[in-house]
């Protein structure tokens, strides 16, 4: 039943209202002076007002160091606090420790564009969190002292976490490290983070090429194996940027329950798409997927075909072929329901897309779908480079009981 039904309800007057409208989440004067207003602001105004804080050094009244006096100073409103985000600041992970251990009712927390700094110092023993998070978000972010360990470090604290993200974790302002040595093992008592439930991970190396990069991140992915236990996941979303893919690969054998499988490739559909993706994709495997439900693949057509020009008909035959390699190291007692294409064309070849597809020999796809019920391939155009949502979801599970066999092809 809504608040506003209820007879015992608290009602607000206007004058209140207009009150706390003048108020802003991340203004320092709410976390003051909500702990001094009357009962009826306590019962009714306090936690709009304080469950979502932003805590950043620009664009935000309130920094750690104010953050972490106010909550100090009266711990009450850490009942309320149920969305943090810190951005744009320097922290170390026994810094951040002080301040979130006070925060129990704590949900849903994002770190954008901060720089993790070492730990200072601590005991691995005393610096653990008991909140179960929905969502653990890392956007952006640096780590210094040559280690993702900092990074690792923070995520550790807590136990289990629903759902988690952790997208472009190495700026491109950054200044390659002197020695990058990747992470230290576990101690043999530390635990590892249980993701329970989703899993985003798009870190993007800006030169792939370089040994170094290709260095960082193989440690990176070394990071995720020693600190991150997916043995409980049922979605992933992962960006493929350069071959070979083997920490992706890896991630998909750790996850046991894995149910859905999102792929954005970067890179083009012509002659030589079928060693830039299709040859690193046949190497891969989905034989350890016992659960898989729906796998998507994204990835643009840079080459469609024009009528005077067929070789990138070719390449798309040949990329088809090795996908289909890899659809079919599927268990074939696993419950695949669907996989589901999604290219993207150039814009200025619309209006030759219908004769272009005619040369597309589609018979690889079709032949895989004897351990699948749908195969569905969605071509859009688009207008620049890389024109992903960042905000698609995984392919829902609901609605994908499809009695039809074959391929559907929309654009």
């Amino acid at each position: 039943m809504p608040i506003s039904d209820q007879p015992y309800a608290a009602r607000l007057p206007n004058e209140l209202l207009y009150h706390i409208a003048e108020y802003t989440r991340n203004d320092r004067a709410t976390l003051k002076n909500c702990s001094l207003a009357s009962r009826t602001w306590h019962a009714v105004a306090r936690s709009h007002l304080l469950s979502s804080v932003d805590v950043s050094s620009y664009g935000s009244t309130i920094d750690l160091l104010s953050f972490k006096l106010a909550i100090l100073d009266d711990p009450s409103r850490c009942c309320y606090i149920t969305t943090i985000c810190f951005e744009a600041e320097s922290h170390a992970t026994d810094e951040l420790f002080v301040v979130l251990k006070q925060l129990t009712r704590l949900r849903y927390l994002t770190f954008h564009q901060i720089r993790i700094l070492p730990t200072i110092a601590h005991d691995d023993g005393d610096v653990k969190l008991f909140t179960h998070l929905e969502e653990l978000s890392f956007t952006r972010c640096t780590v210094l002292g040559g280690s993702w360990q900092p990074l690792f470090d923070l995520l550790n604290l807590f136990p289990v976490v629903k759902n988690l993200k952790l997208a472009e974790c190495l700026d491109d302002d950054l200044s390659p490290f002197d020695s990058f040595w990747g992470t230290q093992p576990l101690a043999c008592d530390h635990q590892r983070t249980i993701v329970e439930s989703s899993l985003i991970y798009e870190h993007l190396i800006y030169d792939p090429s370089d040994t170094y990069y290709a260095g960082v991140d193989g440690a990176f992915h070394e990071s995720i194996r020693q600190r991150v236990d997916l043995r409980d996941l049922a979605s992933m979303e992962a960006v493929a940027l350069s071959p070979p893919w083997n920490g992706i690969q890896r991630m998909i054998c750790a996850a046991h329950n894995l149910k859905a499988l999102l792929l954005k490739i970067h890179g083009g559909a012509s002659p030589s798409a079928a060693n830039t993706i299709g040859a690193p994709l046949m190497a891969m495997t989905l034989k350890t997927c016992s659960s898989i439900r729906n796998v998507q693949l994204n990835f643009s057509l840079r080459d469609p075909m024009p009528p005077h020009e067929r070789t990138g008909a070719v390449g798309c035959c040949a990329l088809f072929t090795k996908l289909a390699s890899f659809l079919n190291t599927c268990p074939f007692s696993s419950p695949l329901l669907e996989v589901r294409l999604h290219i993207n064309f150039a814009r200025w070849y619309l209006g030759e897309l219908p004769e272009a597809l005619y040369w597309i020999d589609w018979s690889p796809l079709t032949s895989a779908a004897k351990v699948m019920k749908c195969v569905v391939v969605e071509m859009h155009p688009y207008e620049q480079r890389g024109a992903w949502d960042p905000e698609a979801h995984m392919p829902s599970l609901e609605g994908a009981e499809r009695v039809d066999h074959g391929l559907s092809i929309f654009y």
